[in-house]
């Protein structure tokens, strides 16, 4: 079974599986006193959430003690839609350009899987250059596993971009239509629902490619998209097969309905909106963060 076809599988499963958040004090206490012991943590029988935080403190460390910390298969695919190896991982984070000053962990959910966890969260990183990028904030998603001798390692990480913030004034600004990871707020002027232990609803336009991605909370839809100045339309494309439950399955019709009859766009600041032929809103959206 490939790494992305991994991935996936415990992504599908997170709906069935049990859930607890640590707060933000728990993991500052945590971060202080962990360095010494991310080599006991990682041999430990019981999955400790402490080691996203050793990971952390890896990446600060410019990928120093990030090998005792990956699996032998460690599969990483980027905010670019890239997939890199350990090795690639670790030579990216010695060079200087890439250090980073500080790097914590925020808003970590964990989830076990059988003899996986899977854990996700914000991970808030800020450089050491100061030709660098501001401080840099990605959502993350890690897939641990226990390999035979060596204990909890990290099999596979999956990272989306969140807004930078090194100007103060990213919220102020408009966001761009592309790129940008889309909440979704209302579709058919009902307001959508977040459903516990489901994927949040969401749209993307990538910049790469005329494509998207979309989900109400549960199948993932895409396609192609294409604007020309204040018109805008969504091609039929592909689609999962998963049985959606209620209210699932009528907020996917929405947002399906939505794409298909979306002739106008409008951004004002973080929210964006879509109308139909005859200018009537059919949906709302607002920028949670950016996505290469």
């Amino acid at each position: 079974m490939s790494i992305t076809r991994l991935l996936r599988c415990f992504v599908m499963l997170l709906a069935a599986l049990p859930l607890f958040v640590l707060g933000e004090e728990r993991l500052a206490q945590t971060a202080v006193a962990m360095v010494a012991d991310c080599h006991r943590l990682a041999a430990a029988k019981r999955f400790d959430p402490t080691l996203d935080v050793c990971f952390a403190q890896a990446i600060r460390a410019g990928g120093e003690g990030m090998q005792e910390l990956l699996a032998t298969d460690f599969s990483y695919n980027t905010a670019r839609a890239t997939r890199v190896d350990g090795t690639f991982l670790r030579a990216w984070l010695a060079s200087a350009q890439n250090r980073r000053a500080d790097v914590r962990v925020e808003d970590q959910r964990v989830r076990a899987a059988g003899t996986a966890v899977v854990t996700d969260g914000v991970m808030v990183a800020t450089p050491v250059t100061a030709d660098a990028q501001g401080t840099r904030r990605s959502r993350y998603l890690h897939v641990w596993v226990r390999e035979k001798g060596h204990g909890w390692r990290l099999l596979a990480r999956q990272v989306t971009e969140l807004p930078a913030t090194n100007d103060g004034q990213g919220d102020q600004a408009h966001a761009p239509l592309s790129g940008t990871y889309w909440r979704v707020l209302e579709l058919a002027g009902e307001r959508v629902a977040v459903v516990t232990d489901h994927e949040e609803p969401h749209l993307i336009l990538r910049t790469d490619a005329p494509r998207y991605a979309a989900t109400a909370g549960c199948n993932r839809l895409m396609g192609g998209w294409e604007v020309d100045g204040e018109r805008i339309a969504f091609k039929d494309g592909a689609s999962t097969m998963m049985a959606c439950r209620p209210p699932l399955d009528r907020q996917e019709m929405q947002l399906a309905r939505v794409l298909q009859d979306a002739r106008h766009w409008r951004i004002d600041g973080r929210r964006l909106e879509f109308s139909d032929e005859r200018g009537g809103l059919i949906g709302v959206f607002e920028a949670r963060g950016s996505h290469d």
